[in-house]
């Protein structure tokens, strides 16, 4: 009962910070231009350990193989446009879980208090449970951009481990 209690609450905040956070971003848009914005070129797969579930990483087919998926400048500023808004506020959700998880495992490990230890469970989930909800709206995002045959082309090049 009580797990059930916990994802409720973790699923209710998630919701509601979700939404604080959109309008963070609708505050953010005018600071770049997306036409001025480059895609994030540094290696981000440390970020890969602190989704709730496995990441969906198309970034570097997309930056690395665009003129081979036939991405058209257009769909490139539509994709350009999602990392412009969200990647930095993933970098930050995958920096906070990892400094959480770093007391956790100290707290743990040196019989910190239960009560510290219990919270920082929950809000690990909460910040994991974010980060995968960005996650899944950089794939729609790269999804609505493309063509059927183009996204098709992104899979098998991401499927290949060619990145």
């Amino acid at each position: 009962m009580k797990k059930l209690i916990i994802i409720s609450a973790i699923f209710l905040t998630v919701g509601i910070s979700f939404g604080q956070n959109q309008e963070n971003v609708e505050s953010q848009e005018e600071e770049t231009p997306v036409t001025e914005y480059q895609l994030p070129s540094e290696d981000d797969s440390y970020m890969n350990r602190y989704f709730l579930v496995e990441r969906f990483n198309f970034l570097p087919v997309i930056r690395d193989k665009a003129e081979e998926i036939g991405i058209t400048i257009e769909q490139m500023e539509e994709i350009k446009k999602f990392y412009r808004d969200y990647y930095n506020l993933m970098v930050e959700k995958a920096n906070e879980i990892k400094e959480k998880e770093d007391e956790l495992k100290k707290l743990v490990l040196e019989g910190g208090d239960a009560k510290r230890i219990k919270q920082l469970i929950v809000d690990i989930a909460k910040l994991k449970a974010e980060l995968t909800i960005y996650n899944i709206k950089e794939v729609r995002a790269i999804q609505n951009a493309l063509t059927e045959s183009q996204w098709k082309k992104v899979l098998e090049l991401a499927e290949s481990k060619v990145f």
